[in-house]
């Protein structure tokens, strides 16, 4: 592994997470508008109005899923230059596998997934606006109340209004933008590695962790483990990993293993 290969996942984590955030803000904005027109004062307006919110998250939804594939689509094809780089560099050969099948179907499960956990934060945002908007009504807090809250389903408040307006929203949109880019790029680059050796005829894979003071446990414990090309990696607690990342921010890539 080299600082490189490393530098490709970070920087694509990055811009993944800003995007998403951005789409988040957005969307954010058009539901404040929406608040901002109709006021509500009842729960049944805010019933009848939330139709009107529920179509620009999913509006949103579509457009965030499209943002995750255009990053995880140029991950996954770094993932195997770098698998193709790293077999020629073994064999003294000059030898490439285009884009197949194989590689489609490893690609579509690390989407899948992908587009799982944002489907499951627009789920939670849905949630979480309807009930901070019922709070807002019940303690008669007003628009500029409602509006407060709904800035905290989508976003982290300042320590003093999260203490004022308690949104129980523990992990923002913001947040979890971060981690889903950190787990599909890293989980991308990886898989589509895994694949491409597979298809080198690679039977083992190993663990290479970046070793430095930020290295968790279990990259530490995992760094240099070999398993069959199929095979899991594990722990002595009993995790198990196909692939990194082994937690969030999880820096390890995959090499293959020759003999």
């Amino acid at each position: 592994m080299t600082e490189k290969d490393l530098t490709h996942t970070i920087v694509l984590r990055a811009s993944l997470a800003t995007a998403l955030k951005k789409k988040y803000n957005a969307t954010l904005e058009k539901v404040l508008k929406i608040i901002d027109r109709e006021s509500p004062n009842t729960f049944a307006k805010v019933d009848s109005l939330f139709p009107a919110i529920a179509k620009e998250l999913d509006i949103s939804l579509e457009q965030l899923n499209k943002i995750l594939k255009y990053y995880v689509k140029i991950s996954f094809h770094r993932g195997k230059i770098y698998a193709q780089d790293s077999y020629n560099k073994m064999t003294g050969q000059t030898v490439a596998i285009g884009f197949n099948m194989r590689h489609e179907r490893a690609l579509n499960n690390v989407l899948r997934m992908g587009f799982n956990d944002v489907k499951n934060v627009n789920d939670d945002i849905k949630n979480n606006l309807r009930k901070s908007l019922y709070k807002s009504i019940e303690l008669g807090e007003g628009s500029a109340g409602a509006r407060k809250r709904i800035e905290g389903v989508f976003k982290e408040l300042p320590a003093a209004e999260k203490k004022k307006f308690q949104t129980n929203v523990r992990i923002t949109p913001e947040y979890r933008a971060q981690l889903i880019a950190r787990t599909s790029i890293i989980k991308a680059y990886n898989n589509s590695a895994i694949e491409q050796l597979k298809q080198f005829g690679f039977e083992k894979k190993k663990w290479v962790s970046k070793l430095d003071s930020r290295t968790s446990s279990n990259c530490k414990e995992l760094n240099g483990q070999v398993v069959g090309i199929d095979d899991y990696f594990s722990t002595k607690k009993g995790e198990r990993f196909y692939s990194p990342p082994g937690h969030v921010n999880c820096r390890s890539l995959i090499q293959g293993v020759l003999r």
